[in-house]
């Protein structure tokens, strides 16, 4: 019985003071982004500095679902994964990425009017994992550096160039272009909202160029400038294949035009030469004939001497 009873004195306390929240809330919010990462244990959204004393009551509601309320230094309402603060500050548990979106905070005083308004919009990134450090190339002199991650969101990259007492910021960027010659070390800082991380040190071990450390910092291109150059090379590249590839089909095209123009000739002196046959085979053929004379001689007749000719 004595359970029951402390069950219904708290449903009434809690009925009792959810009015304050059904009236609704018209006066200017604060907004502002937090930024978070995958698998933080705590985070606390607070609400506004200096907020007023009237208030007594806080609610917090994420996409139109209440996640937690409080009548300050009684009684607390807390939705799963998350606790609220005496305060009233919001805390949520091991972040993931389903808890990214807007979180609304509303206070009211004890007649239930309306004292503040706060929208917290939670970005929740992967933080950035170790970044490595590669030697692209090295030529004429120089030599291309590379920066990479294997995770995390939105990574920014920027270089600086280690030496005694120095720590000189050479640009942002993945890429990277230096003189070869210099013996003082890199190193790469990659970095997003949630969290940065710094490379080991690279020194630069560049074949057929002497080593030494120079008595001026060397001239540098940042990696935008060397991504452009890349980016320039590429289109050329493309140009001249796609020049090749016209120049073949020109040539096909070409081949085929001749080869249709060759049987059209063909079909066109077939019935030349047929009528040519033609007459060649209509023709009368002319027979000469040649005469010639042949004594004959008649025994019975005349002189042996004479003869008769026929013809």
């Amino acid at each position: 019985m004595a359970a029951v009873a402390q069950i219904q004195l708290l449903t009434l306390l809690l009925l009792a003071g959810l009015h304050h929240f059904g009236q609704p809330c018209d006066v200017p919010f604060v907004e502002r982004v937090v930024f978070s990462r995958t698998g933080q244990e705590i985070l606390s959204l607070p609400l506004p500095d200096n907020i007023s004393s009237e208030v007594s009551t806080v609610l917090w509601t994420r996409k139109k679902h209440v996640v937690a309320r409080i009548r300050l230094h009684n009684i607390t309402v807390s939705g799963n994964m998350t606790n609220i603060f005496t305060n009233g500050a919001l805390q949520v548990h091991n972040l993931t990425k389903y808890d990214h979106g807007a979180y609304k905070a509303e206070g009211h005083n004890d007649a239930g009017n309306c004292i503040f308004r706060e929208h917290i919009w939670l970005e929740v990134r992967d933080p950035v994992s170790r970044p490595t450090l590669s030697l692209v190339s090295c030529i004429l002199g120089r030599v291309d550096l590379r920066c990479e991650v294997e995770g995390g969101d939105n990574v920014s990259f920027r270089w600086a160039m280690l030496g005694p007492g120095l720590n000189t910021s050479l640009g942002e960027g993945a890429l990277l272009s230096v003189g070869g010659a210099d013996q003082r070390k890199f190193i790469c800082v990659a970095s997003n909202e949630a969290s940065t991380e710094t490379s080991d040190p690279l020194k630069l071990d560049c074949p057929g160029v002497n080593g030494g450390l120079s008595d001026e910092f060397p001239p540098y291109q940042d990696s935008t400038e060397t991504e452009d150059i890349e980016g320039c090379k590429n289109y050329a590249n493309f140009l001249l294949l796609l020049l090749w590839v016209c120049g073949v089909l020109l040539a096909v095209l070409c081949a085929i035009l001749c080869a249709i123009l060759s049987i059209t000739n063909k079909v066109r002196e077939g019935p030349k030469i047929a009528f040519q046959l033609g007459e060649l085979n209509a023709s009368p053929v002319h027979t000469e004939v040649f005469y010639t004379q042949i004594p004959i001689m008649d025994r019975d007749r005349g002189d042996p001497g004479e003869g008769n000719y026929h013809h």
